[in-house]
C-alpha cells in the first residue's frame, strides 16, 4: 500500500488533468491488470515535497505464464506524455513479473488552487 501523506486542493486543470491519469490507470487495470485477474491488488498514494507532488500507483498480480508487458497505445500516451508534460513534471511506468508501477512527479503550481 502506498502511503497519503499531503492534502491539497486541486486548480480545475489540476483536477482535469489527475481524473484522465486515474481513469486510465483505473481502466488499464479492468482491462489488462490487477483488476482483470482473480487475485489483483492495488495501491495509490501521494505526498507532497515543497513545490513537487508525488503520485504512485502500484499493481500486483499474477498472470500465470503471461508476462505483464507495457502496451503501445493511447493510454501509454497519456501516462507517459500527456500528464507530464501538463503537469510541468516527470513519470515512469515500469513493469515487472507480477504487476507494475506508475510514479508522477509534478510541480504543485501546476495542479493546485492557491
Amino acid at each position: 500500500t502506498v502511503q497519503q501523506e499531503a492534502d491539497f486542493l486541486l486548480s480545475p486543470r489540476g483536477a482535469f488533468v489527475v481524473t484522465l491519469m486515474i481513469g486510465e490507470l483505473a481502466t488499464n487495470a479492468v482491462k489488462h491488470g490487477a483488476l482483470s485477474v482473480e487475485v489483483g491488488e492495488i495501491g495509490f498514494g501521494w505526498s507532497t515535497d515543497g513545490d513537487v507532488l508525488q503520485f504512485e500507483w502500484r499493481e500486483q498480480f499474477d498472470r500465470g505464464d503471461r508476462p505483464v508487458k507495457e502496451g503501445r497505445g493511447f493510454g501509454t500516451d497519456i501516462l507517459k506524455r500527456i500528464v507530464p508534460m501538463d503537469m510541468r513534471g516527470t513519470s515512469e511506468l515500469s513493469f515487472g513479473r507480477d504487476g507494475m508501477q506508475y510514479r508522477v512527479s509534478a510541480r504543485t503550481d501546476r495542479i493546485t488552487a492557491s
